[in-house]
């Protein structure tokens, strides 16, 4: 993962990782988004499922510090309520 993370530092980016529930797809993105920021900077991030308290939450169990986070978890509501009857294949 470090020679990808190399590869799109400093760069703009929008990372979407699809996956059913439970696989770990929180913990990657987090694992990914600290290494991504440097100590000055924070990394933004919305959730479709998990409320901003709970990444916050796993953040620390996997041992990174909350604070590099700016979470936003207002879609969630949005995306309960559509339920994407084609996502429930993946």
């Amino acid at each position: 993962m470090k020679t990808l993370i190399d590869s799109i530092k400093n760069k703009p980016l929008t990372i979407g990782i699809y996956a059913r529930p439970g696989l770990g797809k929180t913990s990657l993105l987090l694992q990914m988004a600290d290494m991504l920021t440097s100590e000055s900077e924070k990394a933004f991030i919305i959730s479709f499922e998990m409320l901003a308290d709970h990444i916050k939450q796993r953040a620390e169990r996997i041992g990174i510090d909350p604070r590099k986070f700016i979470v936003n978890d207002e879609y969630s509501s949005i995306v309960d309520a559509i339920k994407l009857p084609y996502l429930k294949d993946f």
